[in-house]
């Protein structure tokens, strides 16, 4: 059964949140993206431990070390 929805409205919906996300993208210096990519991996991290995960704890994981090799020097090289 097909629920009744405007697909071709969602198809270009979607297409829209795309582009903007691509151009989004575009905007951002490295920098910035691998910020972002911290910020998710402490969410993840959060939600690991939230459930139990052992993975977190080790200390070669943590997101200070990660923030001293890769985000400091690309912001100092920035300035």
């Amino acid at each position: 059964m097909l629920l009744p929805f405007r697909r071709d409205a969602l198809r270009e919906r979607a297409r829209l949140d795309e582009a903007d996300e691509a151009d989004a993208y575009e905007h951002t210096t490295p920098s910035e993206r691998i910020e972002r990519s911290l910020e998710l991996s402490e969410l993840a991290r959060e939600l690991a431990r939230a459930v139990g995960g052992a993975w977190t704890e080790q200390a070669s994981a943590g997101l200070a070390e990660k923030a001293r090799v890769y985000v400091a020097p690309m912001r100092a090289v920035g300035r």
